[in-house]
């Protein structure tokens, strides 16, 4: 027998093998059955994919929905709002202490430049009376000129009169 001839009695045997075994009543239903469970475990893995994916979807329609909800919406401003509260506390407390430090300098200045400052060092401020002009220096007295002395807490009213050489002050408040 030649080599084309054992391979077509080959394959002939085999179809008529296969003919047999879908010929034959037991073979085709077991055939069938394993054919429809292959089915059936395709589907259920279709399913539980289809599943999966719409919780997925679900879930994230949910979560778009609670955004767009008035109450989520409200949590949210009301949120923001107590932040930005908070901040400018932070911010107007900030403020309030440099504008303070600031006030704090410029009373300090003030108060250097202030004649009260220098009342409360123990010096007097006097004035001639009639142009009412501070006295700033020792030449500008003169003795017989009425003059007005405040102290760090009184006014008086200051005359001067000589004495023998002697100069006596006569203090009257004012």
């Amino acid at each position: 027998m030649s080599e084309v001839s054992a391979q077509f009695l080959a394959a002939k045997s085999y179809q008529s093998d296969k003919k047999r075994c879908f010929n034959e009543p037991r073979t085709q239903l077991l055939q069938r059955r394993q054919y429809l469970d292959d089915l059936a475990e395709k589907l259920r893995i279709y399913l539980l994919h289809r599943q999966t994916e719409e919780k997925h979807q679900l879930v994230n329609l949910t979560q778009r929905l609670m955004t767009h909800s008035p109450r989520y919406q409200l949590q949210m401003i009301e949120t923001r709002h107590q932040r930005l509260a908070e901040k400018l506390r932070g911010s107007l407390d900030h403020l309030i202490l440099n504008q303070r430090s600031a006030f704090q300098s410029l009373v300090k200045q003030l108060n250097t430049l202030s004649p009260l400052s220098t009342l409360e060092r123990g010096y007097a401020i006097c004035w001639k009376l009639p142009e009412r002009s501070i006295v700033t220096s020792a030449a500008q007295v003169v003795w017989m000129i009425k003059s007005a002395l405040r102290l760090a807490r009184e006014k008086y009213f200051v005359g001067w009169r000589e004495l023998n050489e002697q100069k006596e002050l006569s203090l009257k408040p004012l």
